[in-house]
Order: structure tokens, then sequence, then C-alpha cells
């Protein structure tokens, strides 16, 4: 049968070839689609369940306001924010360590905070993946000058020298949970992270705390509360953890904000992707009819020597599925070659899960046409033509 389809293949090579250009630029089309979308949730979903909790997003400098004292400050530790109130569920806090060195940004992370988001790895694995280790472990960041496995002697801030090894290494164009100071605009999800373009390094706070290194609440902090909160109890919490440093609503301010950042491109890219969809829709229909049609004779001699309809549908199917697999390795080499930066635009153009779905979903939606349009032509076609 393959034999049959190849030469029906080349028979009709322009029109094939023509085919084969319709899909490539559907796909090409349909990945900027979703591509754009979702460069907009890649670093909403990974804190998606946070910021639709109720609760608060402080950002802070590990100073505490003392309110009996007008603007005194003190310096005060993690395990004070949910030792605040029996109606905070659950806290997620970043902090930084203190050492000699103001060159380096040291960063540590609670076990919740460092399972909240994994950033993207070179190699090496992320704080997760540890288990309860003797050493001293760290993630550096892609400019750092160790690489994985190296050890790093880290100066701390009472003159004490602690040796740390290296178990990964972050991409280049990673973001982490920010631990910047609190000076910063801050809108949406977008904010929470920064980039990592610096010499860095990543811990966990336990590992830190068991290796007697001092440190201290600085950039997010996410305070979840207790279900069933009213107004009062949660205006009360607002005003407590305002002492630590601004915060934010997480559900009513945060993740509104984000969905309206989110859905403005959405809402923009819908229609383009409705009627690259139509575009499926329509080009399918017209050119598998036209193919049918222009080889319905052919279709006829294979019913005369004993082929079933089915039969003849199955030699069209596997030829559009050449067509659409094709198609699919044309437009990922494409993508992979605008990934590498031999093509330039300002357009965003990625490969992954989401877009090798849509690529799938275009395969199968034009394989369910052909065989529509098929099952149809053929049954009345042959009839005709052997009358």
């Amino acid at each position: 049968m393959v034999r049959y389809v190849l030469k029906l293949f080349k028979r009709d090579i322009f029109i094939n070839i023509f085919l084969l250009m319709q899909t490539v630029i559907v796909m090409l089309g349909s990945c900027i689609c979703v591509s754009s979308i979702m460069s907009r949730v890649e670093y909403y979903l990974p804190l998606r369940h946070i910021l639709t909790s109720d609760g608060e997003c402080v950002l802070t400098c590990g100073e505490k306001l003392d309110p009996s004292v007008f603007y005194a400050h003190r310096e005060y530790e993690a395990e004070e924010i949910s030792e605040e109130s029996s109606q905070i569920k659950e806290v997620y806090i970043t902090e930084r360590i203190e050492t000699d060195s103001m060159e380096r940004n040291y960063t540590s992370y609670s076990d919740n905070m460092a399972d909240l988001y994994v950033p993207k790895m070179e190699k090496g694995k992320w704080l997760t993946e540890l288990g309860d280790e003797k050493e001293l472990y760290a993630v550096a960041s892609a400019s750092y000058s160790a690489d994985v496995g190296d050890t790093v002697e880290l100066k701390i801030s009472d003159g004490k020298k602690v040796t740390i090894r290296i178990c990964g290494k972050l991409a280049p164009d990673a973001k982490v949970i920010s631990s910047n100071d609190v000076s910063v605009n801050f809108d949406d999800f977008r904010d929470i992270y920064q980039n990592t373009d610096q010499p860095m390094l990543f811990f966990r706070s336990r590992d830190v705390e068991k290796h007697g290194i001092d440190r201290h609440p600085c950039g997010i902090v996410f305070v979840i509360y207790k279900d069933g909160l009213g107004k009062e109890a949660k205006l009360d919490l607002h005003r407590t953890l305002y002492c630590y440093g601004s915060n934010f609503k997480l559900r009513e301010e945060l993740n509104s904000a984000s969905l309206k950042y989110i859905f403005k491109d959405v809402m923009l890219l819908m229609p383009i992707t409705i009627c690259l969809f139509a575009m499926v829709l329509v080009c399918s229909c017209v050119s598998s009819a036209v193919s049918i049609k222009k080889n319905i004779r052919t279709y006829s001699i294979f019913s005369l020597c004993g082929a079933t309809k089915n039969k003849n549908i199955e030699m069209i199917l596997t030829k559009d599925l050449l067509i659409g697999v094709g198609g699919t390795l044309i437009t990922a080499l494409l993508i992979r070659v605008y990934m590498l930066g031999m093509i330039k635009s300002t357009v965003y153009l990625s490969m992954g899960r989401y877009q090798l779905i849509c690529l799938l979903l275009i395969v199968l939606t034009e394989l369910l046409l052909s065989w529509l349009t098929a099952e149809g032509m053929l049954k009345k076609g042959i009839k005709n033509d052997q009358t």
C-alpha cells in the first residue's frame, strides 16, 4: 500500500508541496500564538496556588517596625512571622545570608519556597533534590565562577569560613524567587522573580541553620491564612504584617493584576488563533476534495481490482499523514533554527509541550477532515465513474 501512496504523492507533487507549505505556515502561526500566550503564563503557573490563596505577600528587608517606638526598627527572625497569630496557616520565606562580602548575593529558601518554583537548570540539581546532606550544598548562578562538584569557601559575617559544594548551576536566562530589597515597583507575578545575571548562590534555610550561619528574611515572604477568616481578622493580620514590610493581598491584588496582564494578550491573540484553525478547516477540505476528485479514476480502478472503500480511504489518510508529519518536522526545524538565533526577529517563538500539542491537534484535525471528505466523495464518485 505504501508504494501506491508514494505513487499518488508523486503524481500530485505540486499540489502536495502546496499543501505542505500551507501546513507549515499554519503550524508556525499557531506556534507563535501559543508561544506568546505561554510566555505570559510560564511564570504564573508555579505560583497560581499561592496567588489564589487567602493571604499576603510581604516585601521585607529583614527589619521589623516597632509600633511602640516612633519609627524604630529591629532585626527579626523568620519564625516570628508564623508566631504572630494562630490564624496563619503557612509561611514561605526568602532569606539573605550574612557574609563579609557585599559583592555577591547569597540567598536561602525555606523548604516550601524552594519547592514552589524550580528554576531553569543548566546542569546539576536544584535544592529540592537534595537529601539530608552533611556537607553544605548550594546552587550557583550561570555567572558564578565555580562549577558543579567544586568546593568554595564562604566567609560569613563573624569571620568564620564555611566550605560549600556546588550541586547545580542555573541556566543563563534563569529566574528565581526574588531576594531583592523592597525598593522596587511591585505590580503582578512578574515582580516576584528576579534575574540571575550576577554571581549568586542559593541554599536551603535548614542547611544554613545547621551550619550556624546567620541569615535574615529579605525579599519575598508569602503568608497564607487559615480558611474561614472574617474581615476583621484579616484586617488585623494585614496591620500586623505591615510591620515587617510592604504587603499586598495575594488573591485580591496580586492575582487580580496578574490575570489582567495575562488576558490582555490572550484576548488579542484569540481571534488570530481562531482564524488560523478556520484556515486549517477550509484548506483541508478544499485540498482533500481537489486531490480526491483528480484521482477518482485511480480509486475506481483500485476498487475494480478488489480494494474496498476503506482501503482507498486508508491510502488517502496515509498520504495526508505524510504531509502532516513532514509539516511538523519542518516547523520544528524552523523553530529550532530561530531559537538558535540564526533567524533575526522580534517575534517570541519557542517549542515546548503546549506547542507540540497544538501541532498534533492540527495534524489530527486535517486527518479528520480528510476522512470525512473522502468518505463522502469516494462513495459517490467511484459509483458514478463505474457507471
